[in-house]
């Protein structure tokens, strides 16, 4: 478990440099990766369910982005 959790950690910080996220963002992964569904995250961090949904489509776009840039550097 606690070698999973610092892989988890290590993957998150990659992803945080290769994508300009914001702390919410990153706290969002985070609780995701610990299995917390979008309700308990909402809770956790007092915020609406719409508002971590919303959150959660922007991470995607930019992962998205981030991708098809490297792919196109990459050529």
């Amino acid at each position: 478990l606690y070698q999973q959790h610092a892989m988890l950690l290590e993957t998150l910080d990659h992803m945080q440099t290769q994508i300009e996220m914001t702390h919410r963002q990153m706290q969002i992964l985070s609780l995701i990766a610990m299995g917390f569904t979008q309700e308990e995250i909402a809770e956790s961090l007092k915020k609406g369910e719409k508002t971590i949904r919303r959150d959660l489509t922007r991470i995607r776009k930019q992962a998205l982005e981030n991708n098809l840039e490297a792919d196109f550097e990459r050529q």
